[in-house]
């Protein structure tokens, strides 16, 4: 996982290993390993870490924002999910994003796109998270 920060705003991108761990076993979430529901379909909000894992590292965060479909997907993604947290005063915020490819090909190029997209941003800093 990646966890970028600029200023009071922060955000968490982890494409790759949620999105191989779904191309790869799919069946096991759910799904069925055949067939894919249709592109920008909308991924069960239980495939996104719950407020509890991400006050673990941010623990000013209190509540969720909103969630939906994951505007910033790189590729060409069948399905995703964002959701938002925020904290008491709405001046932090943690996008947690989830998008799920047809391949684990499709699911690294679009993880190394968004990856570089984020090192261009200026001021954001990765923050070193445990494995």
């Amino acid at each position: 996982m990646t966890i970028r920060q600029a200023g009071t705003i922060t955000f968490a991108t982890i494409w790759l290993p949620l999105s191989i761990a779904m191309v790869t076993s799919i069946a096991g979430c759910g799904g069925s390993s055949g067939s894919f529901p249709p592109p920008n379909h909308l991924l069960p909000r239980n495939y996104v870490v719950q407020l509890s894992i991400v006050n673990q590292y941010f623990d000013s965060i209190t509540q969720q924002d909103s969630t939906g479909e994951d505007s910033t997907a790189q590729g060409n993604p069948n399905a995703t999910r964002a959701v938002f947290l925020i904290d008491d005063a709405d001046t932090q915020k943690v996008t947690i994003t989830v998008d799920r490819y047809n391949s684990t090909l499709d699911s690294a190029s679009a993880y190394q796109t968004a990856l570089e997209k984020s090192q261009e941003v200026p001021g954001f800093t990765p923050i070193t998270i445990p494995s």
